[in-house]
């Protein structure tokens, strides 16, 4: 008997301990996004060490947008994609074209919100699948800027993969997609797996995109770290970005392979055979009828001359801007080449630009923008 007892007492407090844990596990998954302060998850943009080394930490930065847009009951904002450009490396994100952006709209009266959802190294197969992650947590598509490259036209071979980050989203998002472009992910060493390593990896990012606990955990440990430097008192330290004739190093690195690929003279191919278009003609019927602008990142064309001045280079650059003005006429978007446009000492190397080359981006980019309905 008093063993009987004994066992009811015992199943009375794991029954007691077990409903404990599954209401504070409730609580954790519905509060935890509104506790993690909204700076460590997204303040002008990704943080990209955190996404960089877990894709699937950009399900809490899509969260606290859409978080913000409903709070702040927002009807008028602008969303940025693309790559380290658009990102703005390699200044600060207090010196992105986020922040950029948003004080020419407040100079005019305008209380206009842009987010930012660029990544460095995303290829235009990411920037697709973001904008269905996009479509997927209800944040608006109908203004948005996308910057493109050269680089991004140069055929793979057969790297660098159309999808560099979010392949496995991709497959969620847009399986039949996905299939289509699986042998070429393969190649790159990307796209899901299979067998029991697949299962593991599928129970893994269904972890860290659903559940708060592990969709948070890493924003949380940086912001634990915050708070705790906020206490003795941080001191921010940032660096001041030097453009390209400073640097007497960047010759040596554009002799690299990977960054001579980038700027092939080589023809282009201006079909769906390039991977490139196979996706830009997705976004192209994404954002028929919708605020739309592309624009070429420009080339330091001073740093870069014995490959620009390549018929073969010149001729590829024609060839884009013949794809994307018949496009724009076909679909309705803008776009717009820099090329040519920038002054070369607003560069910070081949392509990236110093702060007050992004503010006077930002200011070529506002003058469009600026006239969009957003009604």
């Amino acid at each position: 008997m008093d063993v009987k007892k004994g066992m009811d007492v015992k199943m009375r407090r794991i029954y007691k301990v077990s409903i404990c844990i599954i209401i504070y596990t409730i609580l954790i998954q519905i509060f935890l996004s509104y506790l993690v302060s909204d700076r460590v998850v997204y303040q002008y943009r990704m943080n990209y060490d955190l996404v960089k080394d877990r894709v699937t930490n950009i399900e809490a930065v899509l969260e606290k947008i859409k978080h913000q847009i409903d709070s702040q009951q927002l009807k008028e904002y602008y969303v940025i994609l693309g790559d380290s450009v658009a990102f703005s490396n390699p200044g600060p994100a207090d010196k992105s074209l986020v922040v950029f952006l948003e004080k020419l709209a407040s100079e005019q009266g305008k209380d206009i919100h842009v987010f930012n959802l660029a990544l460095p190294a995303m290829q235009t197969g990411d920037v697709y699948t973001m904008m269905l992650k996009m479509m997927e947590y209800d944040i608006s598509l109908e203004n948005v800027i996308i910057n493109l490259t050269y680089a991004g036209f140069v055929a793979r071979n057969p790297d660098p993969p159309i999808v560099f980050w979010l392949d496995k989203q991709l497959n969620s998002v847009d399986s039949t997609t996905y299939t289509q472009i699986s042998e070429h992910l393969v190649k790159n060493n990307r796209g899901v797996e299979k067998g029991i390593k697949g299962y593991k990896q599928t129970i893994n990012d269904f972890l860290y995109s659903k559940i708060s606990l592990f969709k948070y955990k890493d924003y949380t440990r940086v912001w634990v770290k915050q708070i705790y430097s906020d206490i003795k008192g941080r001191i921010d330290m940032t660096a001041d970005i030097q453009p390209w004739y400073t640097k007497d190093y960047l010759s040596e690195i554009l002799k690299q392979p990977m960054y001579t690929n980038t700027f092939s003279d080589k023809p282009f191919v201006m079909d769906e055979n390039n991977l490139n278009i196979y996706f830009l003609n997705k976004i192209f019927n994404l954002q028929r009828g919708k605020n739309t602008l592309f624009f070429l990142s420009a080339m330091n064309d001073e740093f870069l001359k014995e490959f620009v001045e390549k018929s073969g280079y010149q001729e590829n650059m024609k060839s884009i801007n013949t794809y994307m003005l018949e496009g724009s006429e076909k679909y309705g978007f803008e776009y717009v080449d820099y090329n040519g446009k920038i002054e070369y000492a607003l560069f910070s190397d081949h392509i990236h630009l110093i702060p007050k080359g992004y503010e006077y981006l930002a200011e070529q980019l506002w003058d469009r923008v600026s006239k969009w309905d957003l009604e």
